[in-house]
């Protein structure tokens, strides 16, 4: 009989730095799953491990300015017991950044940036993705209106991408994106 077992992790813990007058987070989870699997006959136990780790910090003095910015480093790796050429690995780098800035009366300008570097690992080459958005708005009648003109995917990135390993698979997936866009 197959069986699967799992193990589940979340840590987080954030504590203002005074001195520096910013706010630290860090966090991180670790996934194990270990599962039996039957691949050309061969039955595998398979071992997969996902741990993932992260820093953010963010101002404390954000009335005006409020600036965050943050990354992590998560890692995904399989093993088989008997088919040790599946054997698979790979990480994905995240770097974000979100600036806001609050003026005059009732005015905001923000933005942030997101970037993603995706390992060669398993895929033959590295991916990056880049995402810049933007926003300028305003509030009126008591800030219970918001005019925003906002620019999303200011690069045209016009892509994404998510990998994956499953027991018996390792896949990336690109996907196209409507790219560069406004909205008011």
């Amino acid at each position: 009989t197959a069986s699967s077992q799992n193990i589940n992790l979340n840590v987080s813990y954030s504590t203002p730095i005074r001195k520096l007058t910013i706010k630290s987070r860090i966090f991180g989870n670790m996934s194990v799953n270990k599962s039996i699997n039957f691949i050309n006959a061969f039955q595998n136990e398979v071992i997969s491990t996902r741990p993932r780790l992260g820093l953010e910090l963010e101002n404390l003095k954000n009335k005006v300015v409020s600036l965050v910015v943050g990354s992590e480093i998560a890692y995904e790796q399989n093993r088989y017991s008997q088919s040790t050429a599946l054997n698979t690995s790979f990480t994905t780098n995240r770097y974000w950044s979100n600036l806001l800035v609050q003026f005059g009366k009732g005015w905001t300008i923000d933005g942030n940036v997101n970037h993603t570097v995706y390992s060669q690992e398993r895929f033959g080459e590295d991916n990056t993705l880049t995402f810049v958005n933007s926003s300028f708005s305003k509030r009126f009648y008591k800030d219970r209106i918001t005019a925003a003109f906002r620019i999303n995917d200011i690069l045209n990135t016009g892509s994404g991408i998510s990998r994956a390993i499953g027991d018996t698979y390792v896949e990336e997936v690109f996907t196209n994106a409507i790219g560069r866009y406004l909205m008011f």
